[in-house]
This record gives C-alpha cells, sequence and structure tokens, in this order.
C-alpha cells in the first residue's frame, strides 16, 4: 500500500532529516530492546524499497515526459499549419517550419524580427489592430494579410492568435488562404460577369438603335470595379475593309476625328481586327499609329468581337498608365465580346427581318395583284391589300370579316375547297386554281389563285397566303383566240380549197371563152352553153374569192380612198338589195380622213353588213349607214380585244331588227356559222367582213339587244391625204395582141396549155416551163427574145415564182413579171405592196380571157422602169 509520498525530492529529503532527528531521540534503551530494533530496521527496508520504487516511477516519468516533448516538439515544427509565438510589440519569438515557409524565410532569420515587416504596407494598420485586440481580447482574434513575396505572386494570409496564460506572448496559427480568396474572387467575377451579360441581354431587348445599346454596354462595362477601367473607351463595327466607330464614351475631339473610321492592320484596335486576337499595352509604343497633341500616356484593351470566326468589330478600353495586363479581365472582356456579338448579330438580324417585313408591307399593299392572307382552317381573311378589295369591290373592313368561300361562286366552291385542304394537310406545297369569283355588287369574275400555307418550326399550319389576279379580260382575249384560231384553221383549210378550185376553173373559164372567141365553131344552142359555163364558173370564183377573203388570203390593190365615195357609188345597189319597208339613210362626216384600201373589198364589206342587217329585219325597219373620225385612247384599246390607240375612220352599219342573242354574239364571224334557214345562207357573210377587216389592220365592234337591234362598227386606220390620185385607166373597146415571147412557168398542166392557148390566139409567142429550174433552162436559151415573165408563184421545188423573178431581174432589171395564182399575193412571202414597187403585176385564178389578156397588154405596153432586183422589199 502506498502511502502519501512527498512531492519531490526537496520535500523527501525534508521529511527523512525529521525521521532522522526522531529517532536520535529515541531513547537507547528503546534501540536496545531486540524488538524495537527489529522493528526498525523493518521499516527501514520498507523505506528503502519504497524509494526505489519511487525512484523508478520517477524514471518512467521521466523518460514519458521526454517523449511527450519530442512529439510535441515535432508537431509543432513539423505541422503542415504555420505556428508563431509574438510578444506585444510583434517581434517573433518562436515559429516553426510551415510559419517560415509562408513567409519565405529561413526560420533562424526569422526569430526577434518583426512580423509586421513581411505583411504589405496597406494591410500593416489591419495587423497593428490585430494585436491590440489579441492582448486586449480573451477571445480568439484574426485578421487577413497580403504577404508580397518576391519573385513569386502575393501569399494571402490569415492570423488567428490567442493571448498566452502569462498574458506576455500571443500564439498564433498562420493559414493560407490564397487559393480561397483566388476562386472567391473567380465567384465575384464570374457573379459580375453573369450580371453584366443579363443586363446586356435587357439592353439587347430594347427597341432602340445599335449605336445607343453600344453606348449602354460601354456604360456597364466601366461600372465593373473588378476591371480597373478608365471611364473612356469605344465600340467599333466592320464595314467592309474598315472599322467604323459606332459609339465611345468620353473620348478626346482629336480622337473622334482620327480614329473614325480604321483600317484593318492599323493601331491597336486595327491589329485586333485583322488577328482576332486580343491586343493589349501598359504605355503609348510604336504601335500607336494614331497620335495627336496632348495625349496622356495611357494604356488600352482592344477586344475583338467575333461571330462565326470572322470579326465584326473591336471594343477598345482605356486602362491606366502601367497597369498590368490580367488574364482574368481578358476573360471577362472575351466572354463580353461574345455576348457584343450576339447581340450586334441579332439587331442586325431584326434591322434585316423589320427591312424584310416593311418591304413585304410595302409589296403586299402596292402589289398589282390581290393578296390575302387567311385562317388555314376556316378560311376566314386575316390581311388583304387595296388590289384584292378592288377586285372583290369589298372594302378591307368587310373583307376581314368574311371567308374565302363567301366570295367563291358556288360551282366552285367544292373544288376551291379539296385542294386548299391538300396543302393545309401538306400532300402539296401549294396550288393553282382558275376559279371564279362573285364581286359585291354580284357580278361574275374570273381569278387565277395561288395559295400556300405558311407553317411554324413544328410544321402546323398558321397561315394561308393567297395571290389573286382578276383574269375575266384575259378570259376573254384567250375565247377570242381560240375562235381566231379555230377561224384561222378553217381559212387555211378554205384557202387550200380556194387555190386547187381555182385551177380548175382556169381550165374551165378558159377553154369555155377559147371556144366562145371562135364563132364557127359552135351552134347558138353551144354558144348558149358555153356562156352558162362562164357564167357559172365566174359564180364559182365569186364563192372561192369569199372562202380567200374570209381566209385573208385575197388579193388586196389598197389605194387611198374615202368611205363616203366608195358608199355613195353602191347607194343605188343597196337600194335594190334592200326591200322597200326597210328606210335606209346614209349619213357622211365632212372631211373624213383616207384610208389606205381595196375598193372592191371595201364595197364587200358595206354590202354584206347591209344584207345582214336586212334579213334581221323581215318585217322592216331603220337601217343607217354612217362615217366618222374618231380617236381612241390607250384605255378603250384594253377594253375592246383587238383595238389599237390613234386615229381610226369608222364605218357604222346599225339596225332596227330582231338583234342578237347573248349566246350567239361570240360566235357571229364564225365561217359557216348562221342562225337563219337552211338555204338561206352560207354563213360566210361576216365571216368575209372580218377577214377583209382584219387584212386591212382594222377590227370590228359589235353591240346588240334582242328585240332592239344591232350596230356594226367598222374601224380602219386613217392616213395623211394624199397629194393626188391618179385617174382611172380608160377601158379600152377591143383588147390587142401582139407578137412578143413570154415565158410561161406554170406547173398545172392543163392549165398552162390553156393560158397558152389564149396567148397564142392573141398572136404572143410562148416558152414553157413547169417549173423554175425549167425556166432558166429556157431563159439561158431564149434570153434575148423573152419580153414577159408569165409565172404561177408556188410551184413544186425549191424556187418560187418570186425567187425566179428575183434571179431574172439580176440579170435584166427592166425585165416584165406577172405573177399568178390561185392563193393570194401574201405567197409571195411578206408584205402587201410588194407587186407595186416591183412594178410587177397579180392574177387571180381563175381570171377571164380578158382580165388576162388586158393585163399581159399594159404590162407590156407600161413604159416606167421595172424596180431593181431585191427594191421589192417583202410580202405580207
Amino acid at each position: 500500500m502506498k502511502t502519501n509520498q512527498p512531492a519531490n525530492a526537496t520535500e523527501m529529503r525534508r521529511h527523512a532529516e525529521q525521521r532522522l532527528q526522531t529517532r536520535e531521540q529515541t531513547p537507547q534503551s528503546a534501540i536496545r530492546n531486540p524488538q524495537s530494533a527489529q522493528r526498525l530496521v523493518h521499516e527501514l527496508q520498507v523505506h528503502q524499497i519504497e524509494l526505489e520504487m519511487q525512484n523508478e516511477e520517477l524514471r518512467q516519468m521521466s523518460a514519458r515526459a521526454r517523449v511527450l516533448t519530442a512529439q510535441y516538439f515535432d508537431l509543432y515544427e513539423f505541422a503542415p499549419t504555420g505556428y508563431v509565438t509574438l510578444d506585444r510589440e510583434g517581434v517573433i519569438r518562436q515559429v516553426n517550419l510551415a510559419g517560415a515557409r509562408l513567409l519565405g524565410v529561413g526560420r533562424s532569420q526569422l526569430v526577434n524580427r518583426r512580423l509586421g515587416l513581411f505583411v504589405a504596407g496597406g494591410d500593416r494598420r489591419a495587423f497593428s489592430d490585430f494585436l491590440q485586440r489579441v492582448f486586449v481580447s480573451q477571445a480568439k482574434e484574426c485578421c487577413e494579410v497580403t504577404l508580397p513575396q518576391a519573385g513569386s505572386h502575393p501569399l494571402s494570409l490569415r492570423i488567428e492568435g490567442t493571448r498566452s496564460t502569462e498574458g506576455q506572448e500571443c500564439r498564433a496559427v498562420l493559414f493560407d488562404v490564397t487559393e480561397r480568396q483566388q476562386a472567391e474572387a473567380a465567384l465575384l467575377i464570374a457573379h459580375t460577369q453573369q450580371t453584366l451579360l443579363g443586363e446586356m441581354l435587357q439592353v439587347s431587348l430594347e427597341h432602340t438603335p445599335l449605336e445607343l445599346k453600344l453606348a449602354k454596354v460601354l456604360d456597364l462595362l466601366f461600372a465593373v470595379p473588378e476591371l480597373s477601367l478608365e471611364r473612356k473607351g469605344a465600340i467599333f463595327l466592320m464595314e467592309a475593309d474598315t472599322l467604323v466607330m459606332k459609339a465611345q464614351r468620353n473620348l478626346p475631339a482629336a480622337i473622334l476625328t482620327s480614329c473614325a473610321r480604321l483600317p484593318l492592320g492599323k493601331c491597336l484596335c486595327g491589329r485586333a481586327a485583322a488577328s482576332g486576337q486580343i491586343e493589349f499595352c501598359d504605355d503609348l509604343d510604336e504601335r500607336h499609329a494614331i497620335r495627336y497633341d496632348g495625349m496622356q500616356p495611357h494604356g488600352h484593351y482592344c477586344v475583338p468581337i467575333r461571330s462565326r470566326d470572322k470579326t465584326s468589330g473591336v471594343i477598345t478600353l482605356h486602362v491606366a498608365h502601367g497597369c498590368k495586363r490580367e488574364q482574368r479581365a481578358e476573360r471577362f472582356l472575351t466572354a463580353v465580346a461574345d455576348a457584343l456579338a450576339v447581340m450586334i448579330e441579332r439587331q442586325r438580324t431584326e434591322n434585316a427581318m423589320q427591312e424584310s417585313e416593311e418591304q413585304f408591307r410595302a409589296m403586299f399593299e402596292m402589289a398589282s395583284i390581290g393578296m390575302g392572307q387567311a385562317d388555314p382552317q376556316s378560311g376566314q381573311f386575316l390581311r388583304v391589300n387595296q388590289k384584292l378589295c378592288a377586285i372583290t369591290g369589298y372594302s378591307a373592313a368587310e373583307m376581314l370579316r368574311m371567308r374565302i368561300s363567301e366570295i367563291t361562286h358556288p360551282d366552285d366552291r367544292q373544288q376551291d375547297r379539296e385542294e386548299f385542304q391538300r396543302v393545309v394537310r401538306g400532300e402539296a406545297p401549294d396550288y393553282h386554281l382558275e376559279k371564279r369569283y362573285v364581286r359585291k355588287d354580284g357580278a361574275v369574275i374570273w381569278v387565277s389563285a395561288n395559295m400556300t400555307v405558311i407553317r411554324d418550326a413544328a410544321g402546323q399550319p398558321v397561315r394561308a397566303m393567297a395571290a389573286i389576279e382578276d383574269i375575266t379580260e384575259r378570259k376573254a382575249l384567250e375565247e377570242q383566240l381560240r375562235q381566231s384560231q379555230k377561224m384561222e384553221a378553217v381559212g387555211q383549210l378554205a384557202g387550200g380549197v380556194a387555190h386547187d378550185f381555182n385551177n380548175m376553173l382556169a381550165v374551165i373559164r378558159g377553154n369555155a371563152e377559147l371556144l366562145l372567141m371562135d364563132e364557127a365553131q359552135y351552134t347558138a344552142e353551144a354558144k348558149v352553153g358555153l356562156e352558162h359555163v362562164v357564167e357559172a364558173s365566174e359564180r364559182a370564183a365569186n364563192l372561192t374569192r369569199q372562202l380567200l377573203t374570209f381566209s385573208r388570203k385575197q388579193v388586196m390593190q389598197p389605194q387611198p380612198l374615202l368611205l363616203n365615195e366608195v358608199i355613195a357609188n353602191l347607194t343605188k345597189m343597196l337600194n335594190r338589195v334592200i326591200s322597200e319597208n326597210i328606210d335606209l339613210q346614209c349619213h357622211y362626216v365632212a372631211l373624213l380622213p383616207h384610208v389606205q384600201a381595196d375598193t372592191g373589198m371595201m364595197e364587200q364589206v358595206i354590202l354584206n353588213l347591209v344584207i345582214n342587217a336586212r334579213d334581221a329585219m323581215p318585217e322592216g325597219g331603220q337601217l343607217r349607214v354612217a362615217t366618222e373620225q374618231v380617236v381612241l385612247d390607250e384605255a378603250h384599246a384594253r377594253a375592246n380585244p383587238g383595238a389599237c390607240a390613234g386615229e381610226f375612220v369608222c364605218l357604222l352599219v346599225s339596225d332596227s331588227g330582231t338583234g342578237i342573242a347573248p349566246e350567239v354574239l361570240p360566235r357571229i364571224f364564225e365561217p359557216f356559222f348562221t342562225t337563219k334557214d337552211v338555204g338561206k345562207g352560207t354563213g360566210l357573210g361576216l365571216a368575209t367582213v372580218y377577214g377583209i377587216v382584219r387584212q386591212h389592220q382594222g377590227w370590228i365592234e359589235v353591240s346588240s339587244q334582242v328585240g332592239e337591234g344591232s350596230t356594226f362598227k367598222v374601224f380602219l386606220p386613217a392616213i395623211p391625204t394624199p397629194a393626188g390620185l391618179a385617174p382611172a385607166a380608160e377601158a379600152e373597146a377591143e383588147i390587142r395582141g401582139g407578137n412578143e415571147t413570154i415565158l410561161l412557168v406554170e406547173d398545172e398542166h392543163t392549165v398552162r396549155v390553156t393560158t397558152r392557148r389564149l396567148l397564142e390566139s392573141k398572136g404572143y409567142r410562148i416558152r414553157e416551163a413547169t417549173n423554175g429550174r425549167e425556166a432558166l433552162e429556157v431563159w439561158q436559151s431564149h434570153a434575148g427574145e423573152i419580153a414577159l415573165l408569165l409565172t404561177d408563184i408556188i410551184m413544186p421545188g425549191e424556187m418560187t415564182g418570186r425567187d425566179l423573178a428575183e434571179q431574172l431581174w439580176g440579170q435584166r432589171p427592166a425585165l416584165k413579171v406577172i405573177f399568178m395564182s390561185g392563193y393570194s399575193a401574201d405567197v409571195l412571202v411578206k408584205g402587201t405592196d410588194y407587186i407595186r414597187r416591183t412594178k410587177s403585176r397579180f392574177l387571180q385564178k381563175p381570171s377571164s380571157s380578158q382580165v388576162i389578156l388586158e393585163t399581159v397588154r399594159r404590162t407590156l405596153d407600161e413604159k416606167e422602169p421595172v424596180a431593181a432586183p431585191g427594191e421589192g422589199g417583202s410580202i405580207q
């Protein structure tokens, strides 16, 4: 059992001395007592063992203390955290290795030095305040300071300290918080950047000009303290190969003038634009190509604005002279430049869209065709232009309350709906349809409708677009064109039939007239029969002339004439043609201009129109024939198909008869179309009129009301009054013959033989050929004796009668020429004045023997020289 032992060696020695003194006072008798002595020895032995045990315990405790002390010093020395002991003056009394490492100085050099000497000047006051708080307060104090270590980045240090127990020292812990502060700074920068980008987004959404938005971005950048910018800068945008200043803040007037436009590669901004990299300077150097008087030293950040790998502009920002380049600032400004590129692109896109919208609106409103937008589901109009309103007769407000189906003709609605739904369902991109609209006034018009559907990003139809063109007039013209083409086709057929028929009639009539010339060869009865043959052939020839006139292949011999004189000369005949119960009234306008026309054809036009009017008045009535001078404008020409503007002579024939039904009116000029009973009309009367008028470059306008009569107006181009007209040639009592040599070229054998016999009967010598090639061979042998070429126009082979005449004229310009054809003068190729210009003549088959002989004689007697080859021009 342990007894209470002295706390230390000194105390134990004191107790031992006291016991020893007690023993010395013990009576010798007691010591001498054996039992007492034995007890005393025993106690001494016990105390000795106890002392040994205590000594061992002390040795063990001392060893443990040495181990703990070593462990403490190891923990202190090699701890990753810096420890330092300071006195009241901030003098370092003790520091571990980590602390020395943080301070950047060897530990031996730190002891007895003030810690404040290692603190950045700006933070020393904060460190001094920290020391004062530590020795006053019982609690832990802390502060954060910067250690500007040489050769490396500054170190951010957090110092936490408490006062020692004795109260004379400060035991402090040092923490490296550089990374934490950098992280916090990065977070602050990121937050600032996000805030700035958000504000830039708000600016980009404003409905303001781009220049104003760029100026606001500059103001936002200047408000960022982390960038340490001066409040000076500008934003340039690329235009072609030049930087143009679009916004600026606080720049001197000299810069505004000299830097308004910068080429690529010039100065720092131009270099940044050319390279696509940030340019930086901390002072004025040789890269500043643009200088001005009074320029103060300063630095620049020139940040390119990049979009789609192309530089679209540059941000230039001023910094203080000597300011260091910071990667953090560059990253920040690059992010701003990227956002600015998006803003600029967005603005330009919006401007382009706005311009496109304005152009669309202008095109929509000013379009020459009707434009409309409608709901793709209901067909409700959403937008219409003025042209569509004009087409339909409704106002814009009225149409916006209507659907497409409401103005579509009932007979066309089903097809229109089906086609429209196909487009809405996506089965077709668009559709085109010619349909009818019912105008507000009830009139039915034809329109050409082009419809398509605009879809959203998901492909759903959002709006239908329609382009509407009024084609009512075009429809009428197409109908007239079809009618004209039909008439032209029939005319081609009629012309071909007439050509062959004329050749046969030429043989019949020619042989009959040859027989009649020799009275000794026939009896009186035969003479009558021959005269009937000639008369029948003449009537047949008149029928073919009608066919040729209808087909506009009748020979025209136009000359200046007055319609007043033509009507006056026909008056007696017209009175015989009409019945007594019809009152004929002729009205002539004074000083009527001349027209270039064929007299016989004009007589036929007047006669046919009068007969048509007569047949429309079986019970009698009033028939009016009149002339007038008119000047027509473009509006009249547009309203009347076939018409044109200018000065015209109008022949008017009107009656008070039965009129023409509306369904019949479009067909009255068709050949062989007639409403008369069988046997009372050939259907060629009005068709012949139509053909003659068109051949004279004119047109006909007809107006009629059932039961009220009809009016036909024939318009012919007026010509200047000619200086003088040649007197009409007097017909000879008897046609003379002659002994000249005539080259007769005709591919039809019977026609050639008949013509040769006729000419030989009057003493002419005939050289024959069946085509142009044979005619040239005959010419080579008998050119000197041939006085006249009488040739058909259309012949087998490649050479026509005109080609033959041109070649012979090339050898003898004075050669007389007469053309013949069962067709007409237009087969001479081009120009109805060809015969007049070449001083040649034309014979329409079949011609009477008298006409043939008279034409031959007059041609041979003609004294005026023939035109030189090629002067004849072309015939149409």
